[in-house]
């Protein structure tokens, strides 16, 4: 490497940081927590330990679940109804931690983008009488279709709102580089309850084993060498600087992204 080039790579990487870790969450600060999950179980795999210890405290916490569903049991393992089934255990397992308050949207599962317009004004609704100061979605990043429209929505509809709330993302699926983290060690059994109530999914993937593998893995940056620690990791979609551009160009620049993704 000749010196101009050494010179240059010294440069541009002498103001990065060795290790840039996740800023914890104050679970003080809301008074109102809206929890959007795509399907029935997102909401627990992806911060159901955050949920738990949210519960405990004074502030208010409603759970909406996008899709019915009914895709939960391709292989027809059982004779009830699947749609029926899924939301028997949505609620079986929120009750674990006393979050009672839970709203089921219907939409297809697997094609939640069925009808956008009526998915559009669920999210808008909820935003305008709920009026959330926290709102938990699964993330941009997964790996789902349904995830990522419903992720791409929340957004729209977070800019629409005047961007009033906090926003964070979860993941299920999809990892990414976290910027806020939990420790939910303390409320770990009370998530390992909320799993188990989750006994469909568990019939075709051992979902619980992968979780807790995640958020042992999440613990790890809360550098502790002396106890095993879980986390669950966020991203929270910051307020950028120039608020009034984005609320004015970001929407239609996502919305020209999701109908490129729908035609896949």
């Amino acid at each position: 490497m000749n010196p101009f080039t050494s010179t240059l790579f010294k440069r541009a990487f002498k103001g990065l940081l060795h290790v840039e870790m996740p800023v914890a969450l104050d679970l003080t600060e809301p008074d109102r927590v809206l929890v959007v999950a795509p399907h029935p179980d997102d909401e627990t795999f992806g911060c159901g330990g955050t949920l738990s210890l949210l519960a405990q405290g004074p502030c208010q916490v409603r759970v909406l679940i996008v899709s019915d569903g009914a895709k939960g049991d391709p292989l027809r393992l059982l004779e009830e109804d699947v749609v029926t089934v899924r939301r028997n255990e949505t609620l079986k397992a929120l009750q674990q931690i006393g979050v009672l308050d839970v709203v089921f949207l219907n939409h297809p599962d697997g094609n939640v983008a069925h009808d956008l317009n009526r998915l559009d004004q669920d999210f808008k609704e909820a935003f305008d009488v709920f009026k959330p100061t926290w709102v938990f979605s699964v993330g941009l990043r997964e790996t789902h279709r349904d995830h990522v429209i419903v992720a791409v929505m929340v957004l729209l509809q977070w800019f629409r709102q005047g961007m009033k709330s906090r926003l964070l993302f979860y993941e299920v699926f999809g990892g990414f580089q976290p910027n806020r983290i939990v420790d939910i060690t303390s409320a770990m059994a009370d998530k390992r309850r909320m799993m188990e109530a989750y006994a469909l999914p568990a019939k075709y993937v051992n979902y619980s084993d992968l979780v807790i593998a995640l958020n042992r893995y999440r613990g790890g940056a809360l550098m502790s060498a002396y106890q095993t620690l879980y986390a669950e990791a966020f991203y929270e979609f910051e307020r950028p600087a120039a608020s009034v551009l984005y609320v004015l160009i970001a929407p239609c620049l996502l919305a020209i992204w999701l109908k490129g993704m729908l035609r896949r």
